[in-house]
C-alpha cells in the first residue's frame, strides 16, 4: 500500500517570504517565517529550511585547476583503498562530443557539499613493477622483504602493497634492478628471496589516473599506520566511537567512507560516514539459538544459517573479518592441528590461550569450527590456505533478511544511522582532522607532498521550478518545501477506469469488517468519480489459508466470473501472496490487489478509510488508470524509459538475474509498456540470460510499435533512465546497451517508411536518444546552507540541482535531490549522460527528470529517481520475487499490474 498521511517537514527560515502563488508557489520556499501564500494553479509557498548551526564545519570555494593539467580520458571515482570502480572498462572512456552547457534555469540557492580538495601535482615520480621469487602472498611481508633491501639506498619510495613501487629518482640510476634477501618461514626454516625491480614509467605531475590510484596508495597505507582505527574488511572503523545497542546484542561502529573524484574543479575527496553493524554476542551464542530440531537437523540448520557468511575475529589487533566457507562439524576447539612455528601438535583452544591469552570456557564445548579458504594465500602445493576459527570467539557483521524486516529494531538503528544535517558534517570535519593530525598518517603523505585541504567545497546551486500538477478536474496544490500532495475525498482521478465496474473478492472469511471494508471502498469511490459496482465474493473451501485452496476457489470459480480485477485478502504477507499473485499474473493475466484482512478487523472505521482511499486509487492505476498528470511541457512526441535490474529472488533458472524495461507510450507520461527478461546472473549489464531471453532492442521496438499505435506517430525523442549499479561500466554501457537503442531507433524509422517512397518521399528519421546512466547509491551529499560567515544547514529543498564546479570535466553530468526527508539526511542522485544526438537543451532535459520524478503513483509526492525508472526497480522486484522470473499475462504488458 502507499500511505496518503504525511509527516511534512516544518522549517523555520531566518528572513520571512510570502509566496506570491504561480507555479510553484512564487518564492515561498524562499525561507522565513512569513507564510506562503502561493497555491491555486500552482504549488503552495513553504518557509524555508531549519538551518541548524555546524560548529566545528570550515568551507571554501572550489579551486581553480588550469583546464590543460585535467585529464583527456574519463576518469571514474576511486574509493581511497584504490579500489577502481571501473570494474569492466580500461579507463579510456570519452564522452562523445555532445556535451552541452550546464542549466541556467531555476532560482540560485548556496550549498555546502561533503568533498575536500586535494593538492596531487607537487612531485612526479618513477614506477617500477615489483616480482617476487618465489611469490610472497602476504602484504605485510612484501612490505617488509622491500624495506629490507631499499631501506639501505637511502631514497624515498613508497609501495601499494602488491606490485607497484614509486619512487623519486631512479634506484641507483638503473631501470632494471634485481635484490636478494632471505626471510624465517618458521624458526629453523629460512629461505631466500629475489625482488625483482622493473622500471615502467615515469608519471609527471598531473591530473590522470596514475596519480588518483598513487594518492589511494598513500592514504591506504597511512591508514593502516594509525592505531586510533581498525580495519574490518577493506575500510576503518574507530571501536572507540562505537554505539552499543543493548536490546538488540549489537553495536554500529562508526567509520569513514572516501572517494576520489576528478571534476572540474580538479581533484576532490567525498567524505562521508557510515557504520559497521557486529553483533556484541557471538556466532557460538547464535548457533545456540537454533532450538527444538534434532541433532541431523540442527547441524543442517546452523549451516544454512552461518556459510557464506562474513565473521569478526573479536581478538585480532587490528581487527579482521573472514569470510566462512563451511562448517566443520568433524571438529572442535579441542582438536589438533599441527603448529608449524613450532613444529607441535597444539588443540584450537591451546593455540587461543598461548597466542592470545585467552581462556574461554565456550572453547571446551563441542561446537564446530568455521572454516575459511583464503583467497590470495596458498600452501606449498599451490592450494588455498585454510584456517579454522572457533565460533565463541567471533562475532558475527552485517544483519539478516530476519533482522532487516524487524521494524522495531530497524527504527532503533536508524536514530544513530540517520544523521541530521550538522550532525553529519560536524562528525565528517571531527573525524577528518583527527585523521589528517596523525602523524603515522601524515608520515606516508607528506614526504610526496600530498595535501588535504579539511575544508567542504561552498557555492551556488539551482532550485528548479515545481512542475503544474492536474487531476480529473483542478489543478494540484503541491507544497513547495516538501513536495508533497494529498488524494483525499472529492479529487476525481485523471483517467479513471471501469476496474472496479465488475471486479472479485477472494477471502479465507467473509468478516463483517470486509463487508464495511466495501461499503467504504463504494464511497471512496464515488468521491474519486470511478465507476463502482458491487463485487463478487469468493470463499476458500472450508476457510483454508492456505495458498492451494486459494488456487482451487479460483481456478473452480473466479475464472468463470471473469472479473477485470480481484481483491485478495490474505492473513499474512508472504503467503498465498506469492502463489495467488503468480497465478493471477501469469497464467489468467488479471491484476490483483491484495489486503491483509486480520487488520482490517483490528484497525478502527476511519483508519480502514484511509486504507480504502489508497486501495481504490491502486486498484485504478492497476486498471490504466491514473491519478494525476504532470505538464512535461513537451514540444514534440516523446517517449522516457526506465531500466532496472533485480539480483537474488526465487527464479526458476539459477544463476539469473531480472531486468525490467518500461517505456511511456502515452502524450502525458501516464501509461507504460512493461517488460522483463532475464539476464546472467550479478551482472548489471543487460545482455540476455540466453537467446530465447529478448534483448533490450527486441523490446524497444515492441514499446516503439505501441508508442507508434497510440499516437500514430514514432516519438521524436527517446529519454532513457538507467539504474546504473556502479559507477565504473560506461564503457560497457555503451558498447551494449546504447547500441542496442540505436539499433532499434533505426530499424523502427526504416520500417515506418512507407513503400514505394523510400526513394522518391521523404525520409522517416530516426528518434533522437538520449541516454542517461542513473546512481542511486553514491556518497555525495550535500546540504543548504543559509547566508552568513558561519555554517548553518539544513536537508536541500526538493529540485536542488548541481551540474557544476563538482560534475566531471568530460562526462556531462548532475546531481539532482528529488526528495524531501523528515529523518537524517537528504542523498542525491547522479546522473550520467552517455549519448545524446538530440537538440534538447540542458535545462529541457534536467526539468523533465526534476517533473518525471512527481509521476510514481505508488507514492503521494516525489520520489528519488524519475518515475520510469522507479516502475522499472518495482517491476524487476516482483517478477524476481513473485513469479521465478516468468513474464507476465501479454494483456498486463500496457497496464501498472506491479503497484
Amino acid at each position: 500500500f502507499f500511505s496518503s498521511t504525511y509527516l511534512f517537514m516544518s522549517y523555520k527560515g531566518e528572513k520571512g517570504g510570502r509566496g506570491k502563488g504561480g507555479e510553484s508557489g512564487g518564492k515561498g520556499y524562499g525561507g522565513g517565517k512569513g507564510e506562503g501564500k502561493g497555491g491555486g494553479k500552482g504549488g503552495k509557498g513553504g518557509k524555508g529550511p531549519d538551518y541548524t548551526p555546524a560548529a566545528r564545519v570550515e568551507t571554501c570555494p572550489p579551486p581553480k585547476v588550469d583546464a590543460k593539467m585535467l585529464p583527456k580520458t574519463y576518469v571514474g571515482p576511486i574509493s581511497w583503498s584504490g579500489k577502481d570502480t571501473e570494474r569492466d572498462g580500461d579507463g579510456k572512456f570519452i564522452e562523445p562530443k555532445s556535451k552541452k552547457g550546464a542549466g541556467t534555469s531555476g532560482t540560485p540557492t548556496e550549498v555546502v557539499v561533503n568533498m575536500m580538495p586535494l593538492n596531487l601535482m607537487s612531485q612526479q615520480r618513477n614506477l617500477y613493477r615489483v616480482d617476487f621469487v618465489p611469490e610472497q602472498e602476504q602484504r605485510r611481508v612484501r612490505l617488509f622483504l622491500l624495506h629490507q633491501v631499499l631501506d639501505e639506498k637511502k631514497q624515498k619510495w613508497a609501495s601499494d602493497g602488491e606490485h607497484l613501487l614509486y619512487t623519486s629518482e631512479l634506484i641507483d640510476g638503473k631501470k632494471e634492478l634485481e635484490l636478494t634477501t632471505k626471510r624465517n618461514v618458521t624458526r629453523e626454516e629460512e629461505e631466500t628471496v629475489q625482488i625483482k625491480l622493473k622500471w615502467t614509467s615515469h608519471q609527471k605531475a598531473t591530473l590522470d589516473k596514475p596519480s588518483i590510484m598513487f594518492f589511494c596508495s598513500r592514504f591506504r597505507m597511512g591508514m593502516m599506520r594509525q592505531k586510533e582505527r581498525q580495519q574490518i574488511g577493506a575500510d576503518y572503523f574507530d571501536f572507540s566511537q562505537s554505539i552499543e545497542i543493548s536490546q538488540h546484542r549489537c553495536q554500529l561502529v562508526p567509520g569513514l567512507d572516501c572517494t576520489v573524484y576528478v571534476t572540474e574543479t580538479g581533484p576532490v575527496m567525498s567524505v562521508d560516514m557510515q557504520h559497521k553493524h557486529v553483533r556484541t554476542d557471538t556466532v557460538w551464542n547464535n548457533m545456540c539459538q537454533v532450538r527444538g530440531l534434532t541433532d541431523q537437523e540442527w547441524q543442517k540448520a546452523v549451516s544454512m544459517a552461518f556459510e557464506s557468511r562474513i565473521v569478526l575475529l573479536g581478538y585480532t589487533d587490528p581487527k579482521r573479518t573472514v569470510h566462512v566457507k563451511k562448517i566443520r562439524w568433524d571438529l572442535t576447539p579441542q582438536s589438533k592441528f599441527h603448529y608449524k612455528k613450532k613444529d607441535k601438535q597444539y588443540t584450537y583452544a591451546q593455540y587461543m590461550t598461548e597466542r592470545y591469552g585467552i581462556k574461554n570456557s565456550d572453547m571446551d564445548k563441542k561446537q564446530p569450527l568455521l572454516e575459511h579458504e583464503s583467497k590470495t594465500e596458498h600452501d606449498r602445493e599451490g592450494k588455498p590456505k585454510v584456517s579454522h576459527f572457533i565460533p565463541s570467539l567471533c562475532h558475527l557483521t552485517g544483519q539478516t533478511d530476519d533482522m532487516k524486516s524487524d521494524r522495531r529494531r530497524a527504527q532503533d538503528l536508524i536514530r544513530y544511522t540517520a544523521m541530521k544535517p550538522h550532525d553529519r558534517l560536524d562528525k565528517i570535519m571531527t573525524n577528518m582532522k583527527a585523521t589528517l593530525a596523525n602523524k603515522d598518517f601524515q608520515a606516508e603523505l607528506q614526504p610526496w607532498g600530498l595535501q588535504i585541504e579539511p575544508k567542504l567545497l561552498r557555492f551556488n546551486a539551482r532550485r528548479l521550478p515545481t512542475p503544474k500538477m492536474v487531476n480529473g478536474g483542478f489543478a494540484v496544490s503541491i507544497k513547495a518545501d516538501t513536495e508533497a500532495w494529498d488524494v483525499k475525498f472529492d479529487w476525481p482521478m485523471f483517467r479513471s477506469t471501469n476496474a472496479l465496474k465488475n471486479w472479485s473478492i477472494v477471502t479465507y472469511q467473509q468478516h463483517e469488517a470486509l463487508k464495511s471494508f466495501v461499503t467504504q471502498m463504494q464511497q471512496v469511490a464515488r468521491e474519486l468519480r470511478i465507476e463502482f459496482s458491487p463485487p463478487k465474493i469468493f470463499i476458500t473451501k472450508g476457510g483454508s489459508q492456505k495458498p492451494a485452496d486459494y488456487e482451487a476457489v479460483i481456478r473452480s470459480e473466479v475464472k468463470a466470473a471473469k472479473p477485470s480485477m480481484v481483491l485478495v485478502c490474505v492473513a499474512k504477507r508472504d503467503e498465498p501472496y506469492k502463489t495467488i499473485k503468480r497465478l493471477l499474473s501469469c497464467e489468467f493475466g488479471v491484476p490483483s490487489q491484495f489486503v491483509q484482512q486480520e487488520e482490517l478487523v483490528k484497525n478502527p472505521a476511519p483508519k480502514n478509510l484511509q486504507k480504502a482511499n489508497k486501495v481504490v486509487v491502486q486498484m485504478n492505476c492497476k486498471g490504466s488508470g491514473a491519478p494525476w498528470m504532470v505538464d512535461m511541457q513537451l514540444t514534440s512526441a516523446t517517449m522516457f524509459v526506465g531500466l532496472d535490474v533485480h539480483h537474488g529472488g526465487d527464479l526458476e533458472r539459477k544463476q539469473a538475474s531480472v531486468a525490467a524495461f518500461v517505456a511511456s507510450f502515452d502524450p502525458n507520461c501516464t501509461q507504460y509498456y512493461s517488460r522483463t527478461f532475464l539476464v546472467k546472473s550479478d551482472q548489471q549489464i543487460m545482455v540476455p540470460a540466453t537467446d530465447k531471453d529478448p534483448g533490450l532492442k527486441s523490446l524497444m521496438m515492441d514499446a516503439l510499435g505501441k508508442f507508434k499505435e497510440r499516437n500514430k506517430t514514432l516519438p521524436k525523442y527517446v529519454v532513457v533512465y538507467r539504474d546504473g549499479g556502479s559507477e565504473g561500466e560506461l564503457e560497457v554501457i555503451t558498447k551494449n546497451e546504447v547500441k542496442q537503442f540505436k539499433e532499434a531507433l533505426e530499424a523502427a524509422a526504416k520500417e515506418a517508411q512507407p513503400e514505394g517512397q523510400a526513394k522518391k518521399g521523404p525520409k522517416v528519421e530516426a528518434p533522437k536518444l538520449v541516454f542517461f546512466v542513473v546512481l542511486k547509491k553514491i556518497r555525495t551529499r550535500f546540504f543548504a546552507v543559509a547566508q552568513g560567515p558561519d555554517v548553518r544547514v539544513a536537508n536541500p529543498i526538493p529540485g536542488t540541482i548541481i551540474d557544476t564546479n563538482i560534475t566531471s570535466p568530460l562526462l556531462q553530468e548532475f546531481y539532482l535531490c528529488c526528495q524531501s526527508v523528515n529523518q537524517g539526511s537528504a542523498t542525491p542522485t547522479k546522473y550520467q549522460k552517455l549519448c545524446d544526438n538530440s537538440d534538447l537543451t540542458t535545462d529541457t532535459l534536467q526539468q523533465w527528470t526534476y517533473n518525471l520524478s512527481h509521476m510514481y503513483f505508488n507514492w503521494y509526492g516525489t520520489v528519488r529517481v524519475p518515475a520510469p525508472m522507479m516502475y522499472a526497480s518495482t517491476l524487476a522486484k516482483l517478477i524476481g520475487t513473485m513469479s521465478r522470473g516468468r513474464d507476465v499475462f501479454k494483456g498486463l504488458h500496457s497496464v501498472l499490474h506491479y503497484l
